[in-house]
């Protein structure tokens, strides 16, 4: 931490509870980065072994904080808003089902709708096109999104992993919030390993949301980029002899040289390749969370969007590698989770990397960080808020509702085209023309299909001619080229077909009758207007 920079109030708190608990209580424009990795909608509970198996002691622990807390049984643990233990005993799990029942307050609802309408819209957007789950799971998100768009600094950013299930309704739940000329990157996290689908490629990447509070936030790319190649930093400097010149960059230049000329490696674009995923990432580094992120994952977020003192806060910490990430690279910051095992995962994560934890040493090796220790608070032992909410800064403003334009017709154009077209014995309206297959040397037959035919319209639309049934009739190929760009009816077209004898039929009289078929038109129209009406 710099000289310049104040200490947070809450540097190095875990927070065990409801994270829109914790959320609301911060002040206004105190984080520097929130970067979370929150439940995905996949609908499935998650499950898995911690590693190492959750000792006796570490689970007595757990029940012991909680009871200091005053919470002894399942029962006041849901009172509380938090997860029970040691229903799970020693298991990495978490719930990823959503429901308006269970994971839905009223009041989050009715607060959306009334200072966010916007994000009402998309969400029920979500439920008609997707699902009542993901219309929950939005709901819930975004009432923490507002929170934490209100306490990040104008310089602030805001990172969000998820995958292919949610992240365009979460991108466009982020417009919403944040504003779409504040989304900065969709960064694509690929990794690589075995999948057995075949009706799809196998889906290896996810997707990290990168959105920043304003046009101030601090981003330092240079801060996290990678190694040159080798095939980069070995190739030959450009040489001028008798041969010519050759062409190349490095021959012979120091690392010191190489890095003022083309800097200190490689800039990082926005697919990921080198960080690794699930089973590769380094078994000593695993929790046994199923979906557990490596800390170089968060390292890379941390450097790149803050300076180092700066405030990081990830309120959905179960598998800890943000908190940890931030220690390791001189941040403060503040973690959140809904179960008391995150303590557990926090305190052994911290110890794996050479930390202490409350003073104690569990490592052999000569500790990194000799005073990392954690203060650990409950759902009653939150900070209070010393602000107020700011008084007008909407998230984003509620656009004027769309015009959106009414079909041309009442009637699909195919069921238009092939209705008129019955009428005319399946012939062009305005010369005749019939589809037709030789059948033998010389001999053809009419055959009754749509094939070939385009709808024209029999007043035209710059004379006030509509879209509808009764206006329209089938002409073919050759008579939609020669009418086209043309503002002429279709009974003057008809007369010219005729003079410049074009007619596909003996005389004009042989074509439909543009007023019975008006008449026949008009009825089909109208009986349509009435089964549409009920």
């Amino acid at each position: 931490m710099t000289d310049k920079q104040t200490a947070h109030p809450c540097n190095r708190h875990l927070f065990i509870a409801d994270n829109l608990d914790l959320l609301r209580r911060l002040d206004n424009e105190t984080v520097d980065l929130v970067c979370i990795d929150p439940p995905f909608a996949k609908s499935q509970t998650f499950v898995g072994e911690m590693k190492p198996p959750l000792s006796e002691e570490e689970r007595r622990g757990e029940l012991e904080q909680m009871a200091s807390w005053g919470i002894v049984d399942r029962r006041e643990a849901e009172a509380a808003g938090i997860e029970w233990p040691d229903g799970g005993r020693g298991k990495a799990q978490f719930r990823d089902v959503w429901s308006w029942e269970e994971d839905v307050h009223e009041d989050w609802v009715r607060g959306l709708e009334a200072d966010y309408p916007q994000i009402a819209a998309l969400v029920e957007t979500a439920r008609v096109v997707h699902s009542e789950g993901h219309a929950a799971y939005l709901t819930y998100m975004a009432v923490r999104f507002v929170e934490i768009r209100r306490i990040l600094k104008p310089t602030g950013s805001f990172f969000v992993h998820c995958d292919a299930t949610a992240d365009s309704y979460l991108r466009l739940l982020l417009d919403a919030i944040f504003g779409p000329d504040n989304f900065r990157n969709g960064i694509a996290w690929c990794y690589t390993g075995p999948a057995n689908v075949k009706r799809w490629f196998p889906r290896k990447h996810d997707s990290i949301l990168f959105y920043a509070k304003s046009k101030r936030a601090f981003f330092d790319r240079d801060a996290v980029r990678i190694p040159y190649s080798a095939s980069f930093t070995k190739r030959r400097a450009y040489t001028e002899g008798e041969t010519g010149i050759t062409a190349g960059y490095s021959t012979g230049r120091t690392a010191e040289e190489l890095t003022e000329e083309f800097g200190s490696g490689k800039v990082v674009e926005d697919w990921w390749t080198d960080i690794p995923a699930g089973g590769q990432i380094p078994n000593w580094e695993l929790t046994g969370y199923p979906t557990q992120k490596p800390v170089k994952l968060a390292e890379r977020i941390i450097r790149a969007a803050t300076r180092p003192g700066e405030v990081v806060l990830d309120c959905f910490a179960g598998c800890a590698y943000v908190p940890v990430a931030a220690e390791l690279n001189g941040r403060q910051w503040l973690a959140c989770d809904i179960s008391p095992r995150a303590l557990t995962v926090v305190k052994r994560q911290f110890n794996k990397f050479r930390m202490s934890v409350d003073g104690e040493q569990v490592t052999d090796l000569p500790l990194l960080i000799p005073d990392a220790d954690i203060t650990v608070a409950g759902p009653g032992n939150l900070p209070q808020r010393t602000d107020q909410d700011p008084a007008t800064d909407p998230p984003a403003p509620l656009r004027p509702p769309g015009k959106f334009k009414r079909p041309s017709s009442d009637i699909p154009a195919t069921e238009m085209r092939e209705f008129l077209l019955k009428l005319s014995g399946y012939r062009c309206w305005t010369c005749g023309f019939a589809n037709t297959v030789e059948i033998s040397p010389g001999v053809y037959e009419k055959y009754e299909t749509t094939e070939n035919f385009v709808l024209d319209h029999v007043v035209p639309k710059s004379k006030g001619g509509s879209h509808q049934i009764t206006n329209r009739a089938p002409i073919c190929h050759t008579c939609n080229l020669r009418k086209a760009g043309r503002i002429i009816s279709l009974r003057e077209f008809r007369n010219e077909n005729a003079r410049e004898e074009r007619l596909r039929v003996p005389f004009i009289e042989d074509l439909v009758d543009l007023g019975w078929a008006e008449n026949e038109t008009l009825e089909y129209f109208v009986n349509h207007r009435m089964k549409q009406s009920g």
